[in-house]
Formats: structure tokens, C-alpha cells, sequence
């Protein structure tokens, strides 16, 4: 198990080094062909759609875990015949979000200081991300990490060409939103495309096995309120910058972020694969508590390699990455990679909590995250307050959470 452990976790690595690049050459040909008035924006819309699509991972990750569940049960059948019948949830889901984002986009505009049809585009891209991402769950879930990292790594590129050709033409930040819109149609059409390989109809008796709503739909809720609570507490401080500093602040303090997001993107691999490892190991009473510590020990390593790099280079980095230097991102990239060192933490810790169902601190950890909006919205004095609330919330959130997950190991040991 630990030498397919890390494999697997070697595989995604691998994709999530090339996504993350992708990822990260579209934030800076971003920043070099935007002026930062048009990059906060930009980057603005891509907060809120982190945040959007953050609220609907609870969906497809439960999707994941009860395909994995159902791996472990050796039941292919079962996950083909629940990928069939959820389709047509998520087409009614999917019209009413989009419906949703038109009726309030004025609103949300209005906010952060945007035109409208930004929102509704980022409305039609939510819509598409929700069958992009439960197609993604599959893969995930089933754990075929090969493709799943070769077609998420191709979509970020898919982005990344046709968002800085748009961008390069003039269209500016809406360029820019133009990309997010193709990568899940991408996701989408490949893996339709690949399905027939994925279930071979020869093997599958597709009238059989009547599939029960609720098993599918089970941890639905309580996964909403913690991926929630994560996505508030890693999305909505570059909102709140947007709204109470100017367009010009907004983009050195976007470029910080793009900075220290790097550290979550080289670590966020190890989330996709504790999910459905952890999922398979406590189905199966296996031992879950090792694969938990040697993921954030792995994690932890990383952590702080980049974050010893970049307090040690800020400068050299800077011009690196972003082509340019200026002294305002330079004295926030620093802290900022160390908020999203613990954000890292804390997202292998929730991965590995909805894998062994231990969900009692979505309360409490609702209340952390809106917490720290209320001290944002309070205190925002400087962008560097802003980061240092951020950074100090990350961090009890991380304790809070290893501390409830720690107690539903300890429990599971004894029994």
C-alpha cells in the first residue's frame, strides 16, 4: 500500500507540477499583457469563481467518495449506473445556477466594481464546471490518476492558449475569462470521449442494481458546510481587497497570491489521492492513520522548502515570476506563502476527514472562516493587516481541524 501510495501520489504530482505550471504561466502572461487595474479584475473573477466552484466540490467530491466506496466493493456496474442517473440532476442543477448568477450579477458587479457580463460568464462557466468536475470525480474516485492528471494538465494548457491568445488580441480580462470558459467544455468532451474505454459495455449489465438517491447524496451536506467554510477562508480576502483598495493595490496584492499559491499547488496533489485511498482503506478496515501522517509529513517538507526560498529570493522571484519588481508585492508574497502553507495542511487534513466520515468540526470551522471576514471587513487598514487576519485564521484552522480528525483516529485505533 505505500509503495502504491507513492506512486500514485508521484502521478498526480507530476500532473499537478504541469497544471500548476499552466496554471501559473496564465497568471503571468496575465500580468505582463494586463495593465493591474485589468489583472485585479481578472484575478478578481477568478476569487469568485474559486469560490463558486468551492461551494459545489462538496457535491462532486461526494460523487467521488461513493465511487471509490463502490471500487472497494469491486462493483464497476454500480458507479456506471450512478454516473447515468445523476447526469440528469445536474442538468437541473446546472440551469438553475446559471439562471441564479444572471438574476444577482448586477448585484455582485456592483460590489466589486466590474461590468455584469463578467459575472454572467463566470455564471455559464460554474454551470459547465459542475459535469466537468463530476467527470473529474470519476476518474478520481476510481482511481485512475494517469488520466485524470494528463486531462486536467491538458486543460490547464487548452486555458492557458486560448485565454493569452484572446488576452494578446485586446480582449483584455475578458480574454482572460474567455479561457476559464473553454477548459471545463474541454474536460467535458474528452472525457465523454473516453468513457466507452472506461466502461466497456460488454462487461456491464446496465439494467441492474437500482440505484438509492440517498447513499449518493448522503454526505452532501455536511461536506458543503467544510469545503465552504475552506473556500471562504482561502477566497474571500482577495474580494474584500477588490472592494476597499484601489484597482492598483488590488494587482500588486494579486500577484503576491499568485506567488504564494504556488506552494498549494505542489501539495494539493496529495488531497486528490487521500480521498479515494483513505475512502478505500476505511471501507475495508484497514489502518487509515499512517496514509494522514506521511501526507502532511510529504506536505510539510514542501511547505517549507518554498517558503524558505521565497523569504530567502523575494526579490529574484518576483522579477522571475511575475517579469517585474515592485516593493509592495515583494513584503506581502512572503507571509502570503505561509498562509497558504497551512491552507495546504488544512486541505490534506479535510480530504482525509470526508474520507473517514469524521465531519463533527464543520461548525466550528464555519464560524472560523466567517470570522475572519468580519476581521477583514473590520480591520482593513493595510494589505499587509488583511494578510496577517488571513494568515492567523489559517492557522487555527489547521489546529482545530487536525485536533477533531486526531480524536476519530484515536477512537477508530481503539476499536
Amino acid at each position: 500500500m505505500d509503495n502504491e501510495l507513492i506512486f500514485d501520489m508521484a502521478t498526480v504530482f507530476a500532473g499537478t507540477l504541469l497544471i500548476g505550471g499552466f496554471d501559473l504561466l496564465y497568471h503571468l502572461v496575465s500580468v505582463r499583457i494586463l495593465k493591474p487595474e485589468d489583472y485585479g479584475i481578472l484575478n478578481s473573477l477568478i476569487s469568485f469563481l474559486m469560490l463558486a466552484i468551492m461551494a459545489i466540490n462538496p457535491l462532486t467530491m461526494n460523487f467521488s467518495r461513493y465511487f471509490a466506496e463502490q471500487l472497494a466493493k469491486n462493483n464497476l456496474k454500480n458507479i456506471h449506473n450512478t454516473l447515468l442517473k445523476i447526469a440528469s440532476h445536474l442538468l437541473i442543477l446546472a440551469s438553475v445556477i446559471f439562471l441564479f448568477m444572471v438574476f444577482v450579477s448586477s448585484f455582485i458587479a456592483k460590489f466589486i466594481n466590474i461590468p455584469a457580463i463578467f459575472i454572467i460568464i463566470t455564471g455559464g462557466i460554474i454551470s459547465l464546471s459542475l459535469f466537468s468536475k463530476t467527470l473529474l470525480s470519476l476518474l478520481q474516485g476510481i482511481q485512475r490518476f494517469k488520466i485524470y492528471s494528463i486531462l486536467l494538465a491538458s486543460s490547464s494548457f487548452v486555458k492557458l492558449l486560448s485565454g493569452a491568445t484572446l488576452m494578446y488580441f485586446g480582449l483584455r480580462a475578458m480574454g482572460g475569462l474567455a479561457g476559464l470558459l473553454i477548459q471545463p467544455v474541454f474536460v467535458i468532451f474528452i472525457s465523454i470521449f473516453l468513457l466507452p474505454f472506461i466502461f466497456p459495455k460488454r462487461r456491464l449489465n446496465l439494467n441492474s442494481d437500482e440505484i438509492d438517491p440517498s447513499l449518493i447524496y448522503k454526505f452532501v451536506l455536511p461536506n458543503f458546510i467544510i469545503v465552504l467554510s475552506f473556500a471562504i477562508l482561502t477566497n474571500t480576502d482577495v474580494l474584500l481587497v477588490k472592494h476597499f483598495f484601489s484597482a492598483t493595490e488590488t494587482g500588486y496584492y494579486s500577484i503576491a497570491q499568485m506567488i504564494g499559491k504556488v506552494v498549494f499547488f505542489l501539495c494539493s496533489c496529495i488531497g486528490i489521492v487521500i480521498l479515494p485511498k483513505g475512502t478505500e482503506a476505511f471501507v475495508s478496515n484497514k489502518s487509515t492513520h499512517k496514509l494522514l501522517y506521511k501526507s502532511l509529513s510529504i506536505s510539510a517538507l514542501a511547505c517549507f522548502i518554498v517558503t524558505g526560498l521565497i523569504f530567502i529570493f523575494p526579490d529574484i522571484i518576483l522579477r522571475v515570476l511575475a517579469g517585474k519588481y515592485n516593493p509592495a508585492s515583494a513584503s506581502l508574497m512572503g507571509l502570503y506563502v505561509l498562509v497558504m502553507s497551512f491552507n495546504a495542511l488544512l486541505w490534506i487534513t479535510i480530504n482525509f476527514s470526508l474520507a473517514i466520515n469524521s465531519l463533527k468540526f464543520k461548525w466550528i470551522f464555519l464560524l472560523l472562516s466567517l470570522s475572519e471576514v468580519f476581521f477583514i471587513y473590520s480591520c482593513h487598514t493595510t494589505l499587509k493587516v488583511i494578510i496577517l487576519i488571513t494568515l492567523s485564521f489559517s492557522i487555527a484552522s489547521f489546529l482545530v481541524v487536525s485536533t477533531y480528525v486526531n480524536r476519530s483516529i484515536h477512537r477508530m485505533l481503539k476499536t
